[in-house]
């Protein structure tokens, strides 16, 4: 069945290999409510976060079994310690943008809700994958404040 799909990137970070962006499908973005709800929450946490993923976006490649582990399928999580855990679900995607190379954050969330946001996670990866074939699919790119 085809239908069309609305994809809206929102980009947080360009660092030297990666765009780091959040998915907005059809209007449901949310990866960017969870870390705009944690900047409100825990300014903090959100700065930590933020910081994991601007220091993966300078390397061409990274993981790490706590901090940036990889959970098959090209998924991975992001992840701090604060007094909670702080996880952010990204895939990568080299070839959309052309040369530019993406980190797509898909979802986040907290320990207590970790495999309900991982499979979310992977349902909206299913979906972004998919819907880049489509046809009828529109991909927008926000770019980020300080962008030219």
């Amino acid at each position: 069945m085809k239908y069309s799909v609305d994809i809206a990137l929102t980009t947080i970070h360009i660092g030297r290999h990666h765009r780091v962006v959040t998915l907005g499908l059809n209007g449901q973005d949310p990866a960017e409510e969870y870390l705009n709800e944690l900047e409100e929450k825990d300014a903090r946490a959100f700065g930590k976060i933020q910081a994991r993923l601007k220091f993966v976006a300078d390397l061409d490649r990274y993981e790490n079994k706590v901090a940036f582990r990889s959970l098959g399928e090209g998924l991975f999580e992001a992840k701090i310690k604060t007094p909670f855990a702080v996880r952010v679900y990204v895939f990568y995607d080299r070839k959309t943008l052309g040369e530019e190379s993406m980190i797509i954050a898909a979802h986040g969330g907290g320990k207590s809700s970790q495999q309900k946001d991982i499979r979310t996670a992977r349902k909206r990866q299913e979906q972004y994958t998919t819907a880049l074939k489509e046809q009828d699919t529109t991909l927008t790119l926000i770019k980020a404040k300080n962008e030219d």
